[in-house]
């Protein structure tokens, strides 16, 4: 199955000339529901063409598609916010009375973008993305720490781009009568990592300079996966007959008990009330409750059956994986996918929250394999409605179809294959899709150690671009919610690789590199 490439423009920013004064204009009125004929256009125009007021041209960066201009964003020092605004406040006050007076949009300590907008005809193509990156680069290169913008109660859609980007809400405010959030992006990027060793790290990722910086170790043994929610951290130690889960609140461990099941993935719920493990030696998933931020004793294991041929690695189930299926039209409830590396399947597991009474998570079904080819991680995209799954044994890519029936529960249908690794060394281990869809990423090892890079097609589908060699044993990566870098725990190298990704979606190396010896890092979380 083939499809025609996401788009083949080629998108350029470059700051705005005086020239590009009706552009700016043209954005703050669609910024405002408005076009051209908005009555504040021609007063827009004027401000923009200005070298002192909030919507100057030097404030303003413009998107080119092909060479026609498609967008352009503004922002500036919130700390100006006064000055800049004085002109605009002055032919306000001129039209509504010296009593009009505009709420607060910014204010010090964040670079403030103001508005940014994407003509019609060049929507699609990633280009309101880029220009906020941009924007963002340029405000850290100028020393600020946050990058802030507000975005309506229901403009959901605008807040899901922000959300992937990196902006967190901070705060509920208002603007002209609407009910607003206030959202942050911080150029530093609090971060967890695990491993196998003796201990799990803090550090801050600096998304401007791609430099990590250790900020301290908590004791985890062989913590090889891990998730944080602000300053609570949840992992475990993957140790055989030692095996535990752990919760650490305020740098204070707890930890229970769960011998022989070997955790190696764990996520939480949606609403943050429960942690599930995928527990790779005995195949089973299970499911523990949080309470204030700590981890209780487990509440149910849904444990599976089978078997595979590759001798070794295939003997009984071992699941590798536990991953909520995202919100999808038409689909009902909640729905977790769980790969079996020993059985050659994905689980597909109801999960119902707030049960008083029976299991919170019951099989529903499996998605099969071919033999021998041992699922381990997969990824999705919500919006073309697809889900990636990379074979750890056969090194292939399984790429899906997701759809809902009239019941509202999930369907799959398999649309593609394609050979990831290529040497086919049984080392296949992680695989993420770009935050703007438009790349997906896959790690191999044991030979030939690196990223997979594939371009992603409008249908969804696949096709491989590139390749790019990293340290020793590549077991997991992260890519930032801008989705400029790429960190790569490198295992058998003991350190995590920072990589920049250029307009190709190549991952470059930056020459950033964080030792953790004598730990080996195996997992990157984000603090969120």
């Amino acid at each position: 199955m083939t499809g025609q490439m996401l788009h083949p423009h080629c998108i350029t920013i470059r700051h705005a000339s005086p020239e590009d004064a009706d552009l700016i204009a043209l954005v703050l009125a669609m910024a405002l529901g408005g076009d051209e004929s908005h009555p504040f256009f021609e007063i827009f125009a004027g401000l923009a063409r200005r070298d002192d007021t909030q919507y100057s041209y030097r404030n303003a960066l413009v998107a080119l598609a092909d060479g026609e201009r498609a967008g352009a964003i503004v922002g500036y020092d919130g700390a100006r916010l006064h000055e800049l605004r004085a002109p605009m406040e002055e032919i306000l006050r001129k039209l509504h009375g010296d009593d009009f007076v505009l709420e607060e949009e910014t204010s010090a300590g964040e670079f403030y973008l103001d508005s940014v907008a994407v003509l019609p005809q060049f929507k699609g193509l990633g280009v309101g993305r880029m220009l906020i990156g941009r924007m963002s680069e340029r405000a850290f290169a100028e020393g600020f720490d946050r990058v802030g913008l507000i975005v309506d109660f229901d403009n959901t859609k605008a807040e899901a781009l922000y959300s992937a980007m990196g902006f967190r809400r901070v705060n509920p405010t208002t603007f002209l009568g609407h009910r607003m959030w206030h959202m942050q992006y911080e150029r530093d990027i609090r971060l967890v990592i695990g491993g196998y060793g003796e201990n799990i790290y803090r550090a801050l990722f600096n998304n401007y300079t791609g430099e990590i910086s250790i900020l301290g170790k908590a004791s985890a043994s062989n913590a090889s996966h891990i998730v944080a929610r602000g300053d609570n951290i949840y992992t475990f130690s993957e140790s055989g007959s030692d095996s535990k889960i752990y919760s650490f609140k305020e740098g204070v461990r707890k930890e229970i008990l769960c011998s022989g099941d070997d955790p190696c993935f764990i996520t939480l719920t949606p609403d943050d009330r429960h942690i599930l493990t995928a527990d790779y030696s005995v195949g089973s998933v299970s499911l523990y409750p949080i309470s204030d931020g700590e981890v209780e004793e487990r509440v149910q294991k849904l444990q599976f059956e089978g078997f595979g041929p590759v001798a070794k690695r295939q003997q009984s189930p071992h699941i590798h994986q536990v991953r909520f299926l995202p919100k999808m039209e038409g689909m009902e409830g909640y729905w977790i996918l769980a790969p079996d590396l020993g059985s050659d399947k994905v689980r597909v597991i109801r999960y119902i929250p707030n049960r008083e009474n029976g299991p919170f998570l019951s099989h529903f079904g499996d998605i099969p394999f071919p033999p021998g080819s041992g699922p381990r991680h997969l990824d999705f995209d919500p919006v073309k409605g697809m889900m990636y799954c990379l074979s750890e044994l056969s090194g292939e890519l399984f790429v899906f179809k997701i759809s809902a029936d009239a019941g509202g529960e999930p369907v799959f249908e398999q649309v593609q294959t394609v050979l990831a690794d290529e040497c086919r060394s049984g080392g296949s281990g992680d695989i993420h899709i770009h935050p703007s869809g438009k790349y997906l990423y896959t790690s191999h090892r044991l030979k030939n150690d690196g990223l997979a890079v594939f371009r992603v097609c409008d249908d969804g589908t696949i096709r491989k671009s590139g390749y790019v060699h990293t340290k020793d044993h590549p077991r997991s990566f992260l890519i930032t919610p801008d989705g400029r870098h790429i960190l790569v725990a490198s295992k058998n190298d003991l350190s995590i690789e920072v990589f920049l990704v250029d307009g190709d979606g190549m991952p470059v190396p930056t020459g950033c590199i964080a030792s953790l010896s004598p730990d080996a890092p195996t997992a990157i979380a984000i603090c969120k």
